[in-house]
């Protein structure tokens, strides 16, 4: 047998020779061209199969026979589309599913229409392993951005198939917002388009993440000493926005929790106990709040379970838990429960009543703990035993009172710094009216109502008034015990709170503060009274006690007085000088002077004491010098702080002008004699004056004559004789003056 085979066009001819009665079987496989197949897509997102007709044409012997074959191609659905939320990581997550059943797909693009208001998580975007970068390649898929799209260009012919998934992440602000929507929906759109599609394909996928987690409470409690309750969290696995979620449980009265009770099961987990669950219980307002602990999945769902104590039996309660960890918070309420005790005396049988009493301080509203009390029915019979205020100044009553009822509450006990409340306090609780019950305390009327659970819940608050006393500080000289007015100071409490400041001593040197604190206390100058030294360093402490309140605390307080000695000496000698006028004088600040201190001295230093004050600059001034001296100038100094005795000394310089200072023989030895001639017009008539020395000087109040006169001066005191003869040629009169005055003395 011999056979052939020819390619005409899309023909193909087969020859066979000698077939004889031999059987004889063809098979050839044909390439589909680019373009031929297309695909589309109908409403349920599936492609329809694409169909191809093939004839067979049969001759032999003169016969001929016509067989037509049909084939299709089927790719059933090529994309589709899913997505979830990753809660961990707030971030949404997308996978693009392209199935090609083989089938070689040409120039393919994907566009990926973003949901509203999302962005790319760069790096996110993959096909298969490999992350998609923006750079062109005829050889690998590469993305461009445009708009909120993502468009995806692969090579010219690829073969989609289950190990090349498209997976990308995007995120939006809608889920970071800190005050979360109860739901967030994302909606997210792919389409394809490629040689073999006759039009895009499509998919869709959407997310929806809820922010509201379902929560119940349960219990299976019929009768017993305690509860068992059941709280289930997130049943809806909804997504719990933050770690560290709170339950909060407000129990009824007749209800304690009860202390490590609290278990916490992640039931996603395959029932896993979790630990770490933290519980922290008011055993006053009956208050618990479970916080869950941290790095939780918050995708699962939980069970809490804990265990409370029945303490009183109230009859039927509900009780309620609030969830808060989501966009809303999430109240659930558990089904009516009777707590039935057995063997309860009765005087703790009441109604679902309780009572929360606040002791605080009368002034400043602090809470006062460990302050004791006990309530009374109306017959002055004790209910329950003595309570205590706890750290908050709190006392919780809520067991044994009825609806109807009248009590009396005494306080028996109060802190040791506070006057007892002698009161009696009535209280009156009515009858329920609907959810509204009328309560009467101190003869005041005030309504409530029930909450969700049927609890009547009231407290009233009761102040203690605090001890008090006075002290009385004396201000005195340190030097004679003098009072002392005008110190101020400042007052404080032993840990340095200040209490009142600018307290200043009276005329009796005295300050008096009322209405102070059991307590220890200081004073602390802040200003000196003038002319004593500032005594800031020291605390007078002292102590306010029961005793104060009567008689006054004394506390007693010295100052230093400024101590300045002022002394004249003669500038030659170093002499001490009587007889010269001086004053202590301080410039004001309108630039006056004030004369603080005047004297005449005397051969002993003058002494200045408690008069002036410590920093401040003033002036000694001599007004008279002495016989035979010059005024000395101005002598400027500062008081020193700190009470020791401090010197100022003055300078007098002889005169030049008197012939008489300093006459010993052995001085006198050493001068020589100036005649100076000076001429005045003096007089007619003359008033003369004469001495012994070979001086003569003339003087008259009328017309005037000349007058010689001779003075002695030291020769080996150039300065002196230059000053005599500035004097007797430029003031002769004044110096004639001065020396009749001498003469005159």
């Amino acid at each position: 047998m011999k056979k052939n085979v020819q390619v005409n066009g899309n023909e193909l001819i087969f020859t066979i020779k000698d077939l004889g009665k031999n059987k004889c079987t063809i098979t050839y496989t044909t390439r589909i061209k680019g373009g031929a197949l297309q695909f589309t897509q109908n409403a349920n997102g599936n492609s329809p199969a694409v169909s191809f007709k093939n004839h067979v044409f049969l001759e032999w012997d003169g016969n001929k026979q016509d067989i037509t074959g049909t084939g299709s191609v089927n790719i059933q659905t090529f994309v589709s589309k899913k997505g979830s939320y990753n809660s961990s990581k707030d971030e949404f997550n997308w996978t693009i599913w392209l199935r090609s059943k083989g089938i070689y797909i040409h120039n393919m693009v994907v566009t990926e229409k973003l949901p509203e208001g999302h962005r790319l998580v760069e790096g996110s975007l993959k096909y298969g392993d490999k992350v998609l970068g923006t750079e062109k390649s005829a050889d690998q898929p590469y993305y461009e951005v445009s708009g909120d799209s993502i468009i995806i260009y692969f090579p010219e012919q690829m073969l989609p198939t289950d190990k090349n998934d498209m997976t990308l992440s995007t995120v939006t602000d809608e889920t970071k917002a800190e005050t979360k929507p109860e739901k967030v929906s994302a909606v997210n759109e792919v389409s394809v388009r490629a040689d073999e599609f006759k039009t895009e394909l499509t998919a869709k996928a959407e997310v929806n993440v809820s922010y509201t987690p379902d929560v119940e409470k349960t219990t299976s409690y019929k009768k017993g000493n305690y509860v068992e309750w059941t709280v289930n969290v997130n049943k809806n696995h909804a997504v719990i926005t933050k770690q560290k979620a709170e339950i909060t449980d407000q129990l009824q009265p007749g209800l304690t929790y009860r202390e490590g009770s609290v278990k916490l099961i992640d039931v996603t987990a395959n029932n896993k106990e979790i630990s770490g669950m933290d519980s922290d219980y008011d055993d006053v307002s009956g208050k618990i709040v479970f916080t869950f602990p941290d790095g939780l999945d918050l995708t699962h769902q939980f069970k809490v379970l804990f265990i409370t104590d029945v303490t009183s039996a109230t009859g039927n309660i509900k009780n309620t838990v609030t969830f808060d960890a989501s966009a809303k918070e999430t109240k659930v309420t558990s089904g009516s429960v009777p707590l039935i005790l057995s063997g309860m005396n009765s005087g703790l049988t009441g109604d679902n009543i309780r009572f929360i009493l606040n002791k605080t301080d009368a002034e400043d509203n602090a809470p006062l703990e460990n302050v004791e009390f006990q309530l009374y029915d109306h017959n002055k019979n004790e209910v329950g035993s003595v309570m205590k205020t706890d750290n908050k100044g709190r006392i919780a009553f809520d067991a044994g009172l009825k609806y109807g009822n009248t009590y009396y509450l005494k306080e028996t006990k109060a802190l040791n710094d506070y006057v007892l409340d002698a009161a009696e306090h009535k209280l009156v609780i009515g009858e329920k009216e609907s959810d509204r019950v009328q309560v009467q305390f101190d003869g005041r009327d005030y309504t409530f109502s029930l909450d969700e659970n049927g609890t009547l819940n009231f407290g009233f608050t009761i102040t203690n008034e605090a001890k008090r006393g006075s002290v009385l500080l004396k201000k005195v000289s340190s030097e004679d015990a003098q009072t002392l007015e005008g110190a101020e100071f400042s007052l404080y409490k032993a840990d340095g709170e200040l209490v009142a400041q600018g307290l200043k001593t009276d005329a009796q040197g005295q300050i008096r503060f009322d209405y102070l604190r059991l307590g220890t206390y200081y004073f602390q100058e802040t200003k000196a009274p003038e002319g004593y030294n500032l005594d800031a360093e020291t605390k007078y402490e002292f102590r306010i006690n029961d005793q104060a309140a009567e008689t006054p605390v004394v506390v007693e307080a010295e100052n230093v007085p400024t101590k300045v000695s002022v002394i004249k000496l003669d500038a030659a000698t170093k002499k001490a000088l009587a007889g010269a006028e001086l004053q202590i004088i301080q410039i004001q600040e309108d630039g006056s002077e004030l004369i603080v201190e005047e004297w005449t001295s005397e051969e002993e230093a003058h002494a200045v004491t408690g008069k002036l004050i410590p920093g401040e600059e003033y002036i000694l001034r001599e007004t008279e010098a002495p016989f035979g001296y010059e005024l000395a100038e101005d002598v400027r100094f500062t008081v020193n702080a700190g009470g020791e005795l401090q010197t100022v000394e003055m300078y007098d310089e002889p005169s030049p002008e008197d012939p008489y200072y300093g006459g010993d023989d052995e001085e006198e030895s050493s001068t020589s004699e100036t005649t100076t001639t000076t001429t005045y017009e003096e007089p007619e008539d003359e008033d003369s004056y004469y001495r012994e020395d070979s001086e003569t000087v003339k003087t008259s109040e009328a017309s005037s004559k000349s007058v010689t006169e001779s003075r002695v001066s030291r020769t080996g005191d150039s300065s002196h004789t230059a000053v005599y003869a500035i004097v007797a040629v430029c003031a002769a009169g004044a110096v004639l003056l001065l020396l009749r005055k001498k003469y005159k003395k």
